[in-house]
Order: C-alpha cells, then sequence, then structure tokens
C-alpha cells in the first residue's frame, strides 16, 4: 500500500516508463527499498536516527515525549515509509519528493527537524499522552504544510548529512553487536542441547551394551547348555545302541534256551525206554 501511494504520484504526471525508472531510482538509489523488506531493516535504523537526533537536538522534547511514551513508532512510520504522501496534500507531497530526489531520504529528516523544532513549546505544553499523539499524526503534517510555504530554503539548508552518516555506522556497530550477543547466545543454547543430547545418548549406548552384555551371556548360557543336552543325547544314544546290542543278544540266548527245551523230552522218552529193556522182553 505504501508503495502504491508513492508510485501514484508518478504515475499521475508521468509517462510510465519514465515513472517506473524514477521509482526504481527512489528504491535503489535513495536505498528506500530497505523499508519494505520483509524485516524492514532500513525502517528500523531510520527510526534510530530519527530517535538520536531528537535526542540530540532537542532533548526537552525527547524526553517530554518518552514521559509519555509517546516514541517515533507512533507517529513517524508513515512518514518515513511513504515520505509524507500519505499526510499532505497533492501539491506539498509531490514537493517534498522532489526534495528528496535532490537531497535523498536526508530530505525527510530535514523536515522532520524543522517542523520539530518550530513545534517545542507546544509539544511541551501537551501533558497527556492522546494530546501529543494527536498533534504529532495530525498537527505536524499541517505544519510541513506550512513550512514548505514559507521555509522551504531553511528547510533545504538544514546541516544533519554527517549526523545521519555518525548514526547509520553507530546503528551497524550496535546492530552487529546484538547479532553477535544472539548469535553467542544461541550457540550456546545449542552446545548445552547438544550436550544433555549427548549425554542422553551416552546413557543410551550403556544401557544397549548392558542389554548387549546380558543377550551375550545367554547365548554362551545357552550354547553350554546346548552342548551338555548333545553330550547328553550322545551318551543316550550309545546307551541305547548298547541296549539294542544286549536286547538282541538276550533274544539269541532267549531263542537257544526255547530250543533247547522244546529237544529236552525226547532225549527224556529215548532214556526211559532204553533203561529197562528186560521188561519189555518178559524178563523183568
Amino acid at each position: 500500500a505504501v508503495v502504491s501511494t508513492q508510485s501514484g504520484h508518478y504515475g499521475r504526471d508521468l509517462e510510465e516508463e519514465e515513472a517506473f525508472q524514477l521509482f526504481q531510482n527512489l528504491l535503489y538509489k535513495y536505498d528506500f527499498r530497505d523499508n519494505y523488506k520483509k524485516d524492514m531493516c532500513g525502517l528500523k535504523m531510520r527510526l534510530y536516527q530519527l530517535t538520536r537526533l531528537v535526542h540530540d537536538r532537542y532533548y526537552s522534547v525527547h524526553e517530554h515525549l518518552n514521559t509519555y511514551e509517546v516514541t517515533p513508532h507512533l507517529y513517524a512510520v508513515s512518514w518515513l515509509m511513504t515520505s509524507f504522501a500519505t499526510q499532505l496534500p497533492l501539491q506539498v507531497a509531490a514537493r517534498v519528493m522532489d526534495f528528496v530526489y535532490l537531497q535523498g531520504i536526508d530530505a525527510i529528516f530535514k523536515i522532520i527537524i524543522f517542523v520539530l523544532q518550530v513545534s517545542q513549546n507546544e509539544i511541551l505544553g501537551l501533558k497527556s499522552f492522546e494530546s501529543l499523539t494527536k498533534y504529532m499524526t495530525e498537527t505536524i503534517p499541517q505544519k510541513i504544510v506550512a513550512s514548505f510555504e514559507y521555509h522551504t530554503t531553511e528547510i533545504f539548508n538544514l546541516d544533519i548529512s554527517t549526523d545521519l552518516r555518525d548514526l547509520h555506522i553507530e546503528y551497524k556497530v550496535l546492530h552487529e553487536d546484538v547479532s553477535n550477543a544472539n548469535k553467542t547466545e544461541f550457540l550456546e543454547t545449542k552446545y548445552n542441547l547438544l550436550q544433555q543430547q549427548s549425554k542422553a545418548h551416552t546413557a543410551q549406548i550403556a544401557q544397549l551394551n548392558r542389554e548387549l552384555e546380558r543377550y551375550r551371556s545367554e547365548k554362551r548360557s545357552t550354547a553350554e547348555a546346548l552342548d551338555r543336552a548333545n553330550a547328553r543325547l550322545a551318551l543316550v544314544e550309545a546307551q541305547n545302541t548298547t541296549l539294542i546290542k544286549e536286547n538282541e543278544w538276550l533274544r539269541c540266548e532267549v531263542a537257544n534256551l526255547q530250543n533247547t527245551t522244546t529237544l529236552e523230552p525226547h532225549f527224556k522218552n529215548g532214556s526211559s525206554i532204553s533203561a529197562d529193556p528186560l521188561s519189555l522182553a518178559g524178563f523183568g
């Protein structure tokens, strides 16, 4: 939406190709593109610059606004995102954009700083969050219109480029420090997590090793029992073979004894005939 608001000003008075080239320059040459990135890194940096500029140049105004928690995030975001395109009449917004093409993003800061300078007493006279917020979002844009009518040269000649450059470097350093601190904290957290996982894995490995040793012991016991069973089986088979042979031998003995027992009556009968031949002859 903020991008289309700005691009609408170009499309109104210019050919499509010219409007596209101007808008492309605005995004890349004047570094507005960072305002619209996903993390809004450019907007965050410029809000920091504005906060520090107000603090350094108009300390009483800065402290007064902070007392009522009216920060640049409440009133300056749309200014920086749209270059006042949504707060000013069309003709004034077009003049602001011409100013931006002459001096880049510095032009927006110059306008804000000048208007805060001429509005100090009024701002300090407001004593509530609501009144200050309304003044910053509604009255300040009206003062910008008046300022462009009567104070264009003063705004144009304000010298804040060095301050903005120094604050840009300061923000980058602070941001890198915060990023490094966050990265260090992230790495420490990750390290602690990996240590906990390592301890848990070590405990699991020790438990698995104990179970593996138990299974190996059971396997050895089972193998020994199997060896004993095989030895017992071999002994039983040997005994069985011996008993079978003995049984066959006994069967043979029994058969022999039976044959012998069958022949004995004949021998007994023959012995009685021959034992008394005289009686058979009538001499008995």
